[in-house]
């Protein structure tokens, strides 16, 4: 049964409602949106006819599908289901997939069988996370960190970290966005295609999922095909895009209205690159960890900007703050960055709790 004061839930039902999309995701083929709405409510019943037989402690859902309408209906349906979803890839190692199942506390597994999509009960070997037991009931999504400095981190967020998330884009962005598309490129394994489907969520946009994460032709063929207006990409990936465009002249970006930069630094030349290339779009830097629900600070790039090294990370979005300590003995040009604020994680699910106080 659907919360009716759950601003996340609300959010999906108005999605779903909406009568300004006609089409809702855009794969390999278009999902209009009554289809997408039937797909969402069928999957929910799923998902409860299972989590209805399982411990009432617990109501996750991995999923472990192509990149298609039918993982993008699985999220919503984990949330009107009132439960969380795991996002996994057909490509990530055996390993990688096993160990964050029997680290993640799910319940439910959403895959292929004999080309059919398939929901199972599942059951770790290992015992509930204790942040789960505790939490059950909050959560909206766990998402495992890439892993770069040791083993897979699996990061709990709220959903009222996502909620203040939400309300924060939607009272910096309601007068600076505009576009009617949401193109997704990343893998749904990392939080920025999460950025992209709250953008979607609150200015009731069309989902365009590009084939594959990996190419970047997929890319710039669903956006030419779709007219995508708007899309997020980690600078390195806009380098990338900056060369095929030189190579390939012909091809006309008028139609973006906004770009998302995050992930990485973004250097001013990178910007000054695109701009020529993207007339009407708005440029915006974003900053934030995994752990601190997708972004956590803003910057809106100006075209006219002076000529800068890089461009900052901006200002924090509305209910965080960020602190800077430094070493007085030391370079005090240099220090560390510490985050606070709803948009904070419940925890981890496998590691420690690293908060601190300053």
């Amino acid at each position: 049964m659907i919360k009716r004061k759950d601003y996340l839930n609300n959010l999906v039902i108005e999605y779903l409602k909406s009568k300004k999309l006609k089409i809702a995701i855009s794969d390999v083929k278009n999902c209009s949106i009554d289809e997408f709405k039937n797909k969402v409510f069928h999957y929910k019943s799923k998902l409860e006819k299972i989590w209805n037989k399982t411990p009432k402690n617990n109501r996750g859902v991995a999923i472990l599908l192509d990149r298609n309408s039918d993982y993008i209906a699985i999220i919503f349906a984990s949330w009107l289901a009132n439960g969380f979803y795991l996002p996994l890839s057909l490509t990530s190692p055996k390993k990688n997939i096993k160990y964050q199942l029997e680290n993640s506390g799910i319940t439910a597994t959403v895959s292929y069988k004999k080309n059919r999509i398939y929901f199972s009960s599942y059951k770790s070997k290992k015992s509930l996370p204790k942040i789960i037991k505790n939490n059950y009931k909050k959560i909206a999504y766990i998402i495992f960190t890439s892993g770069s400095t040791g083993q897979k981190k699996g990061v709990c967020i709220s959903r009222n970290n996502l909620i203040s998330y939400l309300k924060s884009i939607k009272k910096i962005f309601k007068k600076k966005f505009s576009a009617k598309s949401v193109l997704i490129s990343g893998e749904l394994t990392f939080d920025i295609s999460s950025a992209d489907l709250v953008f979607a969520l609150l200015f009731k946009c069309e989902i365009i999922l590009t084939n594959d994460s990996r190419n970047l032709l997929s890319f710039i063929q669903k956006l030419e095909e779709r007219k995508a207006e708007s899309i997020y990409v980690v600078p390195s990936t806009l380098e990338k895009f900056i060369d095929i465009l030189k190579r390939f002249k012909n091809i006309n970006l008028d139609h973006l209205k906004q770009l998302n930069c995050g992930g990485e630094i973004l250097p001013f030349n990178l910007v000054k690159k695109i701009s020529k290339k993207i007339p009407n779009a708005k440029i915006f830097n974003f900053y934030g960890p995994t752990e601190f629900t997708i972004n956590s600070t803003y910057f809106e790039v100006k075209k006219n900007m002076s000529q800068k090294t890089t461009i900052p990370i901006g200002k924090p979005l509305p209910g965080n703050k960020y602190y800077i300590k430094t070493n007085k003995k030391k370079n005090r040009d240099f220090g560390e960055l510490y985050l606070t604020g709803k948009q904070k994680m419940l925890g981890y699910v496998n590691y420690p709790d690293p908060t601190k106080k300053i």
